[in-house]
């Protein structure tokens, strides 16, 4: 017997509005996720702010529109990874970062844009994620380019996002 058993798409709605309640479904418990593992890494109380909760509900409900469904589509989605560190000079480095976007390179943006997109969000963290009295530590980052259309279906993004987390 599975685990999990696929819910039969309630009657009445349509498609694109089960798939923006499963988003903001999903989204919500991923924040409430983030709350919890929050508590957790700085060894706190966990106290879930219900009140954020549902403005972040309500938020993402509004907010949602179906171009997310152009990321469950991975020819419109890039996604790369890569790690910086703080060498034994004290300097921040990106590892490798040429190697783990290169399939980046035939895409719609400048790649010495995303360079310095994540030169400065390294810089911006390093204070908090690499301080220099911890030798070894790494952060590790994640490049994303994804197309972003307001329809469904398979289509070409008219425009697209990149950004770094």
């Amino acid at each position: 017997m599975p685990l999990f058993r696929m819910a039969r798409q309630p009657t009445g709605l349509s498609p694109i509005w089960v798939a923006t309640l499963q988003s903001t479904l999903l989204s919500t418990i991923s924040n409430m996720l983030a709350q919890v593992l929050t508590a957790y890494k700085n060894a706190t109380i966990v106290d879930i702010n219900w009140a954020a909760v549902l403005k972040f509900t309500v938020w993402t409900l509004v907010n949602v529109p179906p171009n997310f469904l152009c990321v469950l589509q991975y020819y419109t989605a890039c996604f790369g990874g890569t790690k910086a560190y703080q060498g034994d000079d004290g300097k921040l480095r990106l590892f490798q970062i040429n190697f783990n976007y290169k399939f980046m390179l035939n895409s719609s943006f400048d790649t010495s844009a995303l360079d310095k997109l994540l030169g400065d969000l390294v810089a911006l963290e390093a204070a908090q994620w690499l301080p220099r009295d911890r030798k070894g530590e790494t952060l590790y980052l994640r490049p994303t380019h994804t197309g972003t259309i307001a329809s469904l279906g398979v289509q070409k993004p008219s425009y697209s996002k990149v950004y770094a987390r």
